[in-house]
């Protein structure tokens, strides 16, 4: 499982946790940060590109 951890969206851990051999492992990964996957563009059907 992979989760990213941190009391803020810009400031966040992401961390590996995995069961080997019976055991839980836990491995940091490095700094990621929050991006949203929706646009503001999808608020307006003007600005959708269609085909």
């Amino acid at each position: 499982m992979i989760l990213p951890l941190g009391q803020h969206e810009d400031d966040q851990q992401l961390w590996l946790v995995r069961k080997l051999d019976g055991q839980m492992r836990v491995e940091k990964l490095g700094g990621v940060r929050f991006v949203p996957l929706i646009s503001p563009l999808f608020d307006d059907p003007e600005q959708w590109a269609e085909e």
